[in-house]
């Protein structure tokens, strides 16, 4: 159980619950740590846990024979478990930890307690996971519509705002993967965004020096004319 006596967190979602909600996660959930790789979530596997993500990224990836692309990364602006939410014990989806870092961890039957216990939480839970659709929904748009260097400047751009910081320690194998294409396509489209002075890429590290920018080259601008009306948490 985490301590009663602090319900502040790093991750977002949780810091928008009123007092009460908050309480009721930290009654029944504990932190954890997050290791480089960890699954979280095995496709076709019971689910037994939401994690509230304070810091560090899960990747979200949908497999096929030969092949993976990931459909949603979750960092402090986010949490892992939205078939839970929505009633489920099974998701077709795989989860590891692209990222370290730590989350508060509850297991789903306290979730669906706390929801039963109060309509706001039931609420801003349904909210989020109806967002999270809509993310979803875009990426996919994205991986069909867009080029390779829209793609991943969008990405850099999300992995930048679930991290709370403009250093992503991801390499470009690793960026390759999450967008299912050649790394060496990536190595061209990282050259593109640095000639715009949109990014500086170092070692295992891509520093975002200009996200106004960075959204302007991204798919989050080659997608502005696709529905995203999105519920308020």
């Amino acid at each position: 159980m985490s301590e009663s006596g602090n319900l502040s967190s790093p991750n977002h979602f949780l810091n928008a619950l009123s007092e009460w909600d908050r309480a009721l996660v930290f009654q029944h959930s504990e932190r954890v740590d997050l290791s480089l790789g960890q699954t979280l979530m095995r496709a076709d596997a019971p689910l037994d846990f939401v994690h509230f993500i304070e810091q560090g990224i899960v990747s979200i990836v949908a497999q096929a024979p030969g092949r993976s692309l990931e459909v949603a990364c979750v960092g402090r602006r986010r949490l892992l478990g939205l078939h839970i939410i929505l009633g489920r014990n099974q998701s077709s989806l795989r989860a590891h930890v692209q990222i370290p870092g730590s989350a508060l961890r509850m297991r789903a039957v306290d979730l669906h307690s706390a929801m039963a216990a109060s309509d706001t939480f039931r609420s801003a839970l349904l909210a989020y996971a109806s967002n999270a659709l809509i993310d979803m929904a875009q990426n996919v748009v994205a991986a069909g519509c867009c080029n390779v260097v829209q793609r991943l400047a969008g990405h850099l751009l999300e992995l930048s705002e679930q991290l709370d910081n403009p250093s992503i320690p991801l390499t470009h194998d690793e960026l390759a993967r999450a967008l299912g294409v050649r790394r060496a396509s990536v190595t061209l489209a990282i050259h593109v965004l640095e000639g715009e002075r949109a990014i500086r890429s170092l070692r295992s590290l891509t520093l975002v020096t200009d996200s106004k920018k960075l959204r302007k080259l991204s798919s989050h601008e080659a997608t502005v004319g696709v529905p995203k009306r999105r519920t308020r948490l």
